[in-house]
């Protein structure tokens, strides 16, 4: 059994954060206090975000239409595998770390600096809280650990834009036979 590649698990994130749907949330959820948090910010952006993957990032570079704000980028950062758990064995079994990346994007206009986006006032707050309430505890896939947020930070304040990257981490297996 091989282990799926952070690739694979951000795509995953990445179809769980574009396929929202807030009536099929709070059925899923139920009257949680989650879900309610997941409810309030998710109005409190208006339109729903769009969500990028990793090569559309590099596609927005060449285009001179950028990204659309307000927006969600899920990224693969990597991954860190363990010493063999059964050295003498017919297998190689190792514990997988997997990191990805989830960046909100937000317009801050009339806010060249963005400090009212990074104090909260603005969309990004809504935005984080939002994906947040999708990732955290999500699992991404069969035999995983739930997604946690590792460490989160300001990436950028440029051009009337505001950035925000969460990183999350995950644990899981990877098995492969022997060979000689």
């Amino acid at each position: 059994m091989s282990a799926p590649t952070p690739i694979t698990l951000a795509g995953n994130a990445r179809g769980r954060l574009a396929g929202t749907d807030i009536e099929a949330l709070a059925s899923e959820l139920g009257e949680t206090p989650r879900a309610a948090a997941w409810r309030a910010a998710w109005a409190d952006l208006g339109d729903p975000p769009r969500v990028y993957g990793s090569m559309d990032l590099a596609g927005a570079r060449e285009s001179r239409d950028g990204l659309s704000l307000p927006c969600l980028l899920v990224a693969p950062l990597g991954e860190s595998l363990r010493d063999d758990l059964a050295p003498g064995g017919s297998e190689t079994i190792q514990r997988v770390v997997a990191t990805l990346a989830v960046i909100a994007g937000v317009p801050a206009r009339n806010d060249p600096r963005g400090r009212r986006a990074a104090e909260g006032d603005g969309r990004l707050d809504a935005l984080v809280a939002a994906s947040r309430a999708q990732l955290v505890g999500w699992v991404p896939a069969r035999r995983w650990d739930p997604l946690a947020i590792r460490r989160s930070r300001l990436l950028a304040l440029e051009g009337g834009r505001a950035f925000w990257q969460d990183e999350y981490t995950t644990f899981g297996w990877a098995s492969r036979p022997r060979t000689n």
